[in-house]
């Protein structure tokens, strides 16, 4: 299930839109759960997207003017969606939808890439310097990088006629092709703009149907401590809009996990400190 959960970064949608819908994505939490989208909507209601993990489940939660509405629990290796709503505060109804009917994912190999995939060894990324400041360990240490393709693949995402809650869309494409949340956020965002679609109250105002495609670029990236050579594996997807019915969005390119264009990125350099080293305090001394 880690892989519903990856993948942000800032963008908004274009307040001189006529739909008038506000979108801005933001690194916080609420209610204990990670925001995926904050919306201001046309008539001023603010929706708030969050996103958590319950024993290996992910839970997708809508808060409409700080009000839970809608609760969407995406079962593990299922297609099920168990929608709770909320009234008042108070469990209202439930609904099993089965997202399959409403969102699939076409994939096939790029042949383009076969050849060169095969051949391909691990490339060198790059060095990483630190230096801890923990009691007894204050020394200066380093990381070596390489990253290896495992896999690249065009994939055609198609939406079939989904009416209903914001919440809801996101948890459909999370649930069926197993695109993360927040990519999910990025892809139905925009989607709706082009469609004419607004989001008022964390409703859609109409039948979104449409496709996007996109070339998937799958990485391991494998580091190693450069003193005794311990070797840790990341994995991430590169995901880059090849559509073009959207060429606004058309080779916009965003991320899962890690990949090698992270290389340089802090929440990078945390991670590779806590699975290679674990020190509490440290400072980033250079990227090579």
């Amino acid at each position: 299930m880690k892989k519903i959960i990856a993948i942000i970064v800032s963008f908004c949608l274009f307040s001189q839109c006529a739909l008038a819908s506000n979108i801005n994505y933001v690194k916080e939490t609420y209610n204990g759960g990670e925001i995926l989208t904050t919306i201001i909507d046309s008539i001023g209601n603010e929706v708030i997207i969050t996103s958590k993990i319950i024993d290996g489940e992910t839970i997708l939660s809508q808060f409409v003017n700080n009000e839970l509405t809608t609760m969407c629990n995406i079962k593990t290796n299922s297609n099920k969606i168990i929608t709770t709503k909320y009234k008042n505060g108070l469990k209202s109804g439930y609904e099993l939808i089965d997202s399959s009917k409403y969102v699939s994912k076409h994939e096939i190999l790029n042949n383009s890439e076969l050849f060169s995939m095969k051949t391909r060894s691990k490339d060198y990324v790059g060095k990483l310097t630190m230096v801890t400041y923990d009691p007894g360990y204050e020394y200066n240490y380093g990381i070596k990088a390489y990253s290896e393709v495992t896999g690249v693949y065009d994939h055609v995402y198609t939406i079939n006629g989904f009416v209903g809650e914001y919440v809801t869309i996101l948890a459909l494409l999370a649930s069926a092709i197993s695109v993360p949340a927040k990519v999910a956020a990025y892809f139905i965002g925009r989607l709706l703009v082009s469609a004419s679609i607004s989001i008022i109250a964390g409703k859609l105002s109409g039948a979104i149907e449409t496709t996007v495609q996109s070339t998937n670029t799958h990485y391991d990236f494998h580091t190693y401590d450069i003193i005794t050579n311990h070797h840790e594996k990341l994995s991430g997807v590169k995901y880059v809009i090849t559509d073009t019915k959207y060429l606004k969005y058309k080779d916009q390119i965003y991320y899962e996990d890690f990949c090698p264009e992270q290389w340089g990125k802090t929440v990078l350099a945390n991670e590779l400190n806590g699975r290679l080293f674990g020190f509490n305090y440290f400072n980033v001394v250079s990227w090579y």
